[in-house]
């Protein structure tokens, strides 16, 4: 009776440890996702900039730039924020101190 409690307390523990295994692995994972997406986002907004301040764009376009400009920046942001501190690289960082308020 007590080897067979011991199995299943074994069975248990094994399965607690795997299943919080599984949850950093998606955790780190998501976190690494959060991190390329801001980045491209942030790459995104710079290349939106650049069109803004190029005077060959056409002024009929430049509101609707600045408009994609501030949505990117917000949903940036968003991304930004979900990132655990200790793994936000220092570029993402940055990008927050200057443009997440």
């Amino acid at each position: 009776d007590h080897e067979v409690l011991t199995i299943v307390d074994l069975r248990a523990q094994t399965s607690a440890v795997n299943h919080q295994a599984h949850i950093f692995a998606n955790s780190y994972g998501t976190q690494s996702a959060d991190i390329a997406e801001a980045r491209n986002l942030a790459t995104q907004i710079t290349q939106v900039a650049v069109q803004i301040n190029d005077p060959a764009t056409p002024t009929s376009e430049v509101s609707a730039l600045r408009s994609q400009q501030v949505a990117m920046t917000s949903q940036a942001c968003s991304i930004v924020n979900n990132i655990t501190p200790n793994l936000l690289p220092a570029d993402l960082a940055t990008f927050a101190a200057g443009n997440c308020h």
